[in-house]
């Protein structure tokens, strides 16, 4: 049942409800039912409220913002069917949480001043523990609502934000914006609901409504905007009251929550790009490791060297997640910059793929290096290891190689990292190792390396160590380990004077101890080539002393040797060379004299006499101009050749000797045959004397027929069928010279002179 004044009220609604320009507010609701201008007021004011609730209730009327309105039968049915639908509060508070983020009221950002506003933090922002944004974040905003504010005490609030994770801020406990955003909520639910749209009035309502939903809405959030003063911020022990500017209070927590926790933050004096990688990787404006950002680099290698110290291998990747969390905070482009100043310094060392970064090659190649610093494909292929310290004795053995092992000098200063020492130390070993492998090189013949070449190898060998190392820091051990290894090794090569033996590697002109040496080996080959048939005592001592000297390596001791035992060796070799022409000169003019001499034997005619003795001069003095040859000739078989020559002319004598029983044989066939013919014709002139008949006239003269002795030889062994005689008496004797006689005699009936050859 209403109540009189609820029903004054209602009646008024009703009058008003198609007033334009008059808002039905409860002040003017109050207004039009006062009396007299005495009457109270106040408490016609609660009177009035309390009838508006109870209008409300029985769905008469319907409160818009602040104004309240009379419904229509259809009007009361639909908010009814409204009122009817069950909202869960937790929409409600994303719904006033989703508008204070988006609407950068409490912003989940910050921007860190002094630093170029490079530097912005993400909150996790939240509300009644709901979350609103990507939850990746290390710190929070937590919103605390009216719905669930009572389940709290302050005190909570307190501990929550001293945890230094948290910003608590708890809204204004004001239920109009709550009950709007119910009211709000149940609309959207019904005009999903078909009924919404059964018929034209209620879809005339349903739009009246979505309509007003929106004006409630924006109210309603202009209502959260002004209550924000109102609201209470904690953030680790400190409160930050209400009644002030929300956004400064709001800034100022974020400062010191950061402040905070990125506690070291400041370390950072200057923001980097990529640009300044690139030039740092150049080697542009290099400073020294106390510059920018001096002790944010430090912390990076301190963080390097202690996990190498725990065996970890240490990726870049890994370094920007500790950095880039608290109490850094540091963003991956400033780390990866201080990464590359610490490497450009020397103090860290960069493998990409187990692979490691030279310097050298960084600054030729800055672009690629930079990459792998940058791309995010890569970093987690970078690894970083710290540089180890050397020791004062590692430097000073390392000064003492370079200047004593390698005759060079350490282009170092005090700003010389140890990095780029070591760089510079394996440049060095490596053109070292590359001149004493072109020393080996030089070979006495490509099957005959010199003396001392073992020794160089095993220099290159053990220098190799230095060179072929991947680590720098192993340099300076392997140097300090080695050290008296290399000072022996280098010890030697004076002792021995191998390096002066070998001479200068530019240039191509043999050293003069090589040459002496050379000079001894081309004397021993010749020695080696003839040897089976030198039996000269003198000679065959002189080349036992030469080839002890060409295989011992110190040079010191056996180049002196050499350059006496080449003299001696030159002139005993002459010596036996001479003898041996003056031999065969001999053997020449003798068996020449024996050739003469069978020509003239032999009566030939005067010009088949001159043809022959021609034909045999030629052949003695072309091997008399061989055995001349040879005689001077530095060849290794040269002495075999002058003695082979023998032979040679043997053979030659021996075919002069068939060519001079030819030439007689084929001189006496022709006088036989010419005599027989002359015969002949004899005997037919006689046989034309005794029967006349007509005839030519014939000459009287006729051509005499040359008689030439025919010439053979024989050697002895042809004629003698025995292998040997054996002789015991005279009878003997006799038998063996009547068979040879036989023999002679036989042969003789075939020739004019028969020549026996003895040898």
């Amino acid at each position: 049942m209403f109540r009189s004044n609820s029903i004054q009220v209602l009646a008024v609604l009703f009058m008003v409800r198609y007033v334009d320009n008059y808002p039905s507010t409860l002040e003017n609701i109050v207004t039009l039912l006062l009396d007299s201008v005495d009457q109270d007021r106040q408490a016609l004011t609660a009177e009035v409220k309390d009838a508006l609730n109870v209008l409300m209730r029985q769905n008469y009327i319907q409160k818009k913002l602040d104004t309240y309105q009379f419904l229509t039968d259809s009007e009361r049915e639909v908010n009814e069917a409204i009122n009817a639908i069950e909202v869960d509060d937790r929409k409600v508070a994303r719904k006033i949480g989703s508008y204070l983020l988006t609407s950068n009221l409490i912003d989940a950002k910050y921007t860190y001043p002094h630093m170029k506003n490079q530097y912005i933090f993400e909150f996790n922002e939240y509300i009644d523990e709901m979350g609103l944004n990507r939850l990746s974040n290390n710190l929070n905003i937590q919103i605390i609502s009216p719905l669930i504010a009572d389940d709290y005490r302050e005190i909570d609030f307190q501990q929550k934000a001293s945890d230094g994770k948290n910003i608590i801020i708890v809204l204004k406990d004001d239920d109009r914006y709550i009950e709007n955003y119910r009211h709000i909520e149940k609309i959207n639910a019904y005009l999903q609901k078909p009924e919404s749209r059964s018929d034209d009035k209620k879809q005339e309502i349903a739009f009246n409504r979505k309509a007003e939903s929106k004006q409630v809405e924006e109210a309603t959030q202009k209502m959260i905007k002004d209550d924000l003063i109102d609201a209470d911020i904690y953030v680790l022990d400190d409160v930050l009251p209400k009644g002030s500017n929300f956004e400064s209070r709001l800034e100022q927590a974020k400062k010191e929550i950061i402040d905070s926790n990125y506690r070291n933050l400041h370390y950072l004096t200057a923001v980097k790009t990529d640009q300044d990688i690139l030039d740092t990787l150049k080697g542009k404006n290099k400073n020294d490791l106390f510059s920018d950002d001096e002790q944010a680099i430090k912390e990076i290698i301190n963080y390097i060297n202690v996990q190498a110290s725990s065996m970890n291998n240490v990726s870049l990747a890994n370094v920007i997640k500790r950095f880039g969390e608290i109490p850094y905070g540091y963003k991956p482009t400033d780390i990866a910059w201080m990464v590359a100043k610490a490497f450009v310094n020397g103090k860290v060392k960069l493998y990409f793929n187990n692979e490691q970064i030279l310097l050298t090659s960084a600054q030729e190649d800055p672009k690629g290096t930079q990459r792998y610093l940058i791309g995010k494909n890569n970093i987690a292929k970078l690894t970083i290891k710290p540089v180890k310290e050397i020791s004062m004795r590692q430097k000073r053995d390392a000064k003492d190689f370079v200047n004593n092992i390698l005759d060079m000098r350490l282009t170092v200063d005090e700003n010389t990292t140890s990095e780029q020492m070591a760089d510079d130390i394996k440049n060095k070993t490596k053109r070292f190792v590359d001149c004493s492998n072109a020393l080996m090189r030089k070979k006495y013949n490509f099957d005959t390396p010199y003396p001392g070449h073992k020794l160089l190898a095993k220099g290159v060998h053990d220098l190799n160590a230095i060179v072929k190392v991947k680590d720098s820091d192993r340099v300076f051990q392997i140097i300090s380990d080695h050290l008296d290894d290399y000072e022996d090794w280098h010890e030697e090569l004076e002792d021995k004077a191998i390096l002066e033996f070998y001479g200068d590697v530019d240039v191509e002109q043999i050293s003069n101890q090589q040459a002496i040496w050379n000079k001894a080996h081309r004397y021993l080959d010749r020695y080696n080539y003839a040897k089976s048939m030198i039996s000269n005592q003198d000679l065959i001592g002189i080349a036992q002393k030469i080839k002890g000297c060409l295989e011992n390596d110190n040079f010191n001791n056996t180049i002196p040797k050499l350059k006496e035992l080449n003299t001696q060796f030159a002139d005993k070799y002459n010596d036996i060379i001479q003898e041996a022409y003056d031999k065969i000169e001999a053997q020449i003019q003798i068996s020449l004299d024996v050739i003469k001499k069978r020509i003239a034997e032999s009566d030939f005619p005067e010009d088949k006499d001159r043809e022959l003795n021609d034909m045999a001069e030629n052949v003695f003095n072309t091997l008399l101009q061989k055995a001349k040859e040879y005689s001077n000739s530095a060849s290794e078989d040269a002495y075999v050749s002058l003695v082979g020559l023998k032979n040679n002319i043997d053979g030659q004598t021996n075919e002069q000797k068939k060519n001079i029983a030819r030439v007689s044989s084929e001189l006496a066939e022709q006088a036989r045959k010419e005599q027989e013919l002359r015969e002949k014709k004899t005997a037919a002139e006689e046989n034309d004397e005794k029967e006349p008949v007509s005839v030519a006239p014939v000459s009287n003269k006729t051509k005499p027929i040359i008689r030439v002795k025919s010439n053979k030889s024989k050697d002895i062994t042809e004629l003698v069928h025995e292998d040997s005689w054996k002789i015991t008496n005279e009878e003997d004797l006799d038998k063996y010279l009547a068979e040879l006689k036989k023999n002679i005699e036989q042969e003789l009936q075939h020739t004019d002179i028969l020549n026996v050859d003895f040898k």
